[in-house]
């Protein structure tokens, strides 16, 4: 997205009217400052340079890191499902939605002065809807736990196999089992800062994976013909079973968009994060997401061929069909596709502490609500929380193999809740009360970008009711 497209959107944040007594004036006075001459970096400089701490880049690269993950490897499927012309666009008009959001977000924090998506709920919205906020990060947090497991269960086998490891232990339940071991030390420490460059090289694996798919597209189109009787323009029609694929399909994109979590730490990392330093993060970040999205959406979908059955995992997956989980397709092989599940194994890895370290913050959070922030857990309830959230997380991810079906509820109903319909309610909040002195510059552009935002919110809960209904009416009969 271009800065001439998000001004026609009339989405450039503004700074804050002068009645709003929260607002800081510093940062005002800096924006202006932002008009000074100084000497313009060239964009080599801006693009390889160092990357000082504080830099638009480092905020961009921390947004875009948050979302890069196992959410990705169902776009494939996603794209083979819907149609290759109808997926491209709604991973375009589900970035344009993702960046609307992110800007009413962030426009927040400037109107209520909160370093915290909590603190800023509250103020907005009040207490109560501080702790719902709480419950949907904590509750997605806990079935990315699962998602990470029902990822790594559907190409595990096929990694133990590649690697040699004995019969015994190429199954996708011990693949689990020795991920979560070799993770416990990681799950029950307190903190995470030792797990920087970790992160940092999960993001780089991850981005390997992209570039992997991408030169897949030498010779996988061409031997998807050969060995089946498609027309070379079998990717352009949608080939659903039923309508309900669609939201389905759009839950999807909608999770891999997902870095709303991290927007307040990154404008807290920004050198002078001033409203206009903040946008062109966002545009940046936005963009980014969207063409790595977009590359592997099209690579992946036109590399493997048309979907297959959302039940096919692991080894059990047909030849030359897009399954869910792009990495258990059996066309995806060779030494560089083994790396690939080798990475993808480790950012799996780090997704368990991650996730799991921030559900037990709010559950922390919650068992001591006024204590300061010095104060900590006992080690025994710290150990139980940690081993409660981590089997019942492990539980369900073996019962519950329908990675289609767990995106859609978690990623269309609670991602959905705080990447959407928090923001939305805050800007409803500020606009509704009369006085002109929003954080969004003015009522008209909050409109626009609400407009933006609230389909994306409707089809969220719709995919997550549509798949909650035909689990519960599978249970009753």
């Amino acid at each position: 997205m271009s800065e001439a497209a998000t001004t026609l959107l009339g989405l450039n944040p503004t700074p804050v009217p002068s009645p709003l007594p929260s607002v800081n004036t510093k940062l005002l006075e800096a924006d202006a400052l932002e008009g000074a001459p100084v000497r313009r970096k060239s964009f080599s400089e801006r693009t390889w340079g160092p990357m000082a701490a504080g830099s638009q880049r480092g905020s961009v690269l921390a947004l875009a890191s948050t979302a890069f993950g196992g959410s990705m490897v169902t776009l494939p499927w996603v794209f083979a499902t819907l149609g290759g012309p109808l997926t491209v666009l709604l991973v375009l008009l589900a970035g344009i939605a993702n960046y609307a959001s992110m800007w009413l977000l962030i426009n927040l924090s400037f109107a209520t002065d909160c370093q915290d998506y909590g603190e800023a709920m509250a103020a907005a919205l009040g207490k109560r809807a501080a702790g719902f906020l709480d419950i949907c990060i904590g509750l997605y947090a806990w079935g990315a736990i699962a998602g990470a497991l029902v990822l790594l269960q559907g190409f595990g086998p096929i990694l133990t196999k590649e690697l040699g490891f004995p019969h015994w232990l190429q199954g996708p339940r011990q693949t689990v089992f020795m991920i979560v071991i070799s993770s416990l030390p990681l799950l029950l420490t307190r903190s995470l800062t030792s797990l920087r460059y970790p992160m940092a090289a999960s993001v780089a694996g991850v981005l390997t994976i992209g570039v992997v798919v991408l030169w897949g597209l030498r010779t996988r189109p061409g031997e998807l013909l050969e060995m089946t009787d498609l027309p070379w323009s079998w990717w352009v029609d949608p080939r659903m079973t039923s309508w309900e694929a669609v939201p389905q399909g759009i839950a999807m994109i909608i999770s891999s968009y997902n870095c709303h979590i991290s927007i307040f730490s990154a404008k807290r990392d920004l050198k002078t994060p001033t409203p206009t330093r903040m946008n062109k993060v966002l545009m940046r970040a936005t963009s980014l997401q969207w063409l790595f999205y977009s590359c592997i959406a099209v690579a992946g979908g036109i590399s493997l061929g048309p979907p297959c059955p959302t039940a096919a995992t692991g080894l059990g997956v047909p030849h030359w069909c897009s399954p869910v989980n792009m990495l258990s397709a059996p066309e995806f092989g060779g030494w560089e596709c083994l790396m690939c599940r080798l990475f993808m194994s480790f950012a799996l890895w780090l997704a368990l502490p991650i996730n799991l370290h921030a559900a037990r913050s709010i559950l922390e959070r919650r068992l001591l609500p006024n204590s300061g922030s010095s104060r900590q857990t006992s080690v025994v309830v710290h150990v139980i929380l940690t081993l409660a959230l981590l089997a019942s997380g492990v539980i369900f991810g073996l019962i519950f193999h329908d990675l289609a079906s767990l995106m859609s509820i978690f990623g269309g109903g609670f991602a959905t809740t705080f990447m959407f319909a928090m923001p939305i309610a805050a800007t409803w909040s500020f606009t509704s009360k009369g006085d002109g002195a929003t954080p969004f510059g003015s009522s008209k552009q909050a409109s626009v970008a609400v407009a933006i935002v609230f389909p994306f919110l409707v089809v969220g809960y719709l995919s997550a009711a549509l798949t909650l209904w035909h689990r519960l009416a599978a249970v009753v009969s």
